[in-house]
């Protein structure tokens, strides 16, 4: 894990527009498993799509406010601020093969 993400920092969404956002918290097992393989899907740098990461130990308020229950959740933030929807209608918020692939694959092109 990164030193910043270590020492609980990590916070790169400011709450506004649309994002595909990872909400993850240091010293959870999940967690510390899923985000270097995050931070690589990151640093592929999809074109026209902002990812991002919001470390929930030190912004619990933001994460209360977008309903994350549990970490790592990686959620579709709509272009208002708020969880997407997907085509279903339900919350779009990642289930896969936590993968770049996988993640490729919900995030599309």
């Amino acid at each position: 894990m990164s030193d910043t993400w270590a020492q609980g920092q990590a916070h790169n969404w400011d709450g506004q527009g649309e994002a595909w956002v990872g909400f993850m918290r240091p010293g959870c097992p999940h967690c510390e498993r899923a985000h270097p393989t995050w931070v690589e899907f990151e640093n592929k740098g999809k074109a026209g799509k902002k990812l991002a990461e919001v470390n929930c130990g030190t912004n619990h308020d933001l994460c209360s406010q977008m309903g994350i229950m549990g970490v790592p959740t990686f959620l579709h933030i709509g272009a208002d601020g708020k969880p997407a929807s997907n085509a279903a209608g339900q919350r779009d918020e990642f289930h896969g093969e936590r993968t770049v692939a996988g993640f490729e694959s919900w995030v599309g092109n």
